[in-house]
């Protein structure tokens, strides 16, 4: 994982979502790029007086040394750090930021009790989650001294999950924590046990330095399983993982689930 991505409005959830990402940065040695989107800088005319030009001057100031403040942030943990401010003309997106800068991971800060149905930067996390092609990593809140140890992987591995698991092992490994799988069966027509082990098995058998173990669930209560599991093997982050059939959907809707519940930060791979 080479390029973060932190969009942020300088709220309390977006320093949260700071946070979490510069732990990662730290660990991985990634870079981290923060994201501001501010209004378009308004012309003068009868619309706008010289007031409300100030003080959109004012407000673009205010957040250029945020930024910065964030860099240097950064920079005191050893995290290579970039400002990225830009001015909103109604078509500017996070997607529009993703492939230009090569961008691997984002992390969103979250709204409270809203779940991710309203980012910050007031951008649509459903939207988000499904037109990146890159892992979304929304937080909420999280304790003082957070860090990652113990990381839950759940997925109902309905189709070739070997990148997507690929993707999270590299991750565990890197921050040196534990890896916890959670195989997600339906209740209506169950995987039998032993052939869930067995792919959850294989699919760990490429990284044997990895730390893990291995869970199995038959529930049609997806998002109390996942929450049941994450509580009893004290997870520091929740992952689902979908696909580009239907499971992009699934994952979709059990993450904005799990937010509106849950205080530890979800990971989502479409």
């Amino acid at each position: 994982m080479k390029k973060i991505l932190v969009p942020t409005d300088f709220t309390t959830c977006a320093h949260h979502a700071t946070h979490v990402a510069l732990e990662l940065a730290r660990h991985l040695g990634s870079w981290v790029y923060f994201l501001h989107i501010s209004p378009e800088p308004a012309v003068k005319s009868a619309v706008h007086s010289d007031v409300e030009l100030e003080l959109h001057h004012q407000e673009v100031s205010t957040a250029k040394s945020q930024l910065d403040e964030l860099v240097r942030k950064g920079e005191d943990m050893g995290v290579t750090c970039f400002p990225i401010l830009v001015f909103d003309n109604g078509t500017e997106k996070i997607e529009n930021y993703i492939k230009p800068y090569a961008i691997d991971l984002v992390v969103m800060g979250s709204h409270g009790a809203r779940g991710i149905r309203k980012l910050v930067i007031g951008s649509n996390a459903q939207r988000v989650i499904r037109q990146v092609d890159v892992p979304v990593l929304v937080v909420k809140q999280i304790p003082e001294k957070y860090s990652i140890q113990t990381v839950l992987f759940a997925s109902r591995f309905r189709h070739d999950r070997s990148s997507h698991f690929s993707w999270v092992a590299n991750l565990v490994n890197g921050l040196k924590a534990k890896l916890h799988l959670l195989y997600l069966a339906s209740a209506t027509k169950p995987e039998p046990e032993q052939s869930a082990y067995s792919t959850m098995q294989n699919l760990t058998s490429g990284f044997p330095g990895l730390r893990y173990a291995l869970d199995y669930a038959i529930t049609n209560d997806i998002e109390w399983a996942i929450r049941n599991v994450g509580e009893k093997v004290q997870a520091d982050l929740l992952c689902v993982s979908g696909s580009e059939h239907d499971d992009g959907v699934w994952a979709t809707h059990v993450a904005t689930k799990l937010l509106d519940q849950e205080q530890s930060p979800v990971l989502v791979i479409n």
